[in-house]
């Protein structure tokens, strides 16, 4: 496998490598550092309670990569749901129903 990981990736075509090839794209994502931009679908607690945020793209509005954030949202960024926001962390997971999973997030500025 020669394909190398984009320096930022928009959170459709991230969903879009795991659902065309999901073992390739375990390979070449799980454990790597991503920027991954996209639309603001959810904003609030992930299922354990922690702070997180979900990206979609602008047609479907389906959540297609969550993001989980270590210590809460930064307190100098307003965020929005139908907000166009791009976000760094680790890629760790994807869920039964194609979500990726992004731990340790950052917001980029």
């Amino acid at each position: 496998m020669n394909q190398q990981i984009p320096p930022a990736i928009s959170a459709a075509d991230l969903y879009g490598v795991f659902q065309t090839n999901i073992a390739e794209a375990k390979q070449l994502y799980i454990g790597q550092n991503l920027v991954v931009s996209g639309i603001i679908a959810y904003i609030g607690p992930d299922m354990y309670g922690l702070p997180s945020i979900e990206l979609s793209d602008s047609s479907t509005k389906r959540s297609q990569t969550l993001f989980v954030f270590r210590s809460g949202f930064p307190k100098d960024i307003v965020l929005e749901r139908g907000m166009l926001i791009t976000i760094s962390g680790e890629c760790i997971d994807v869920m039964p129903d194609g979500m990726v999973v992004i731990k340790k997030c950052e917001i980029e500025k």
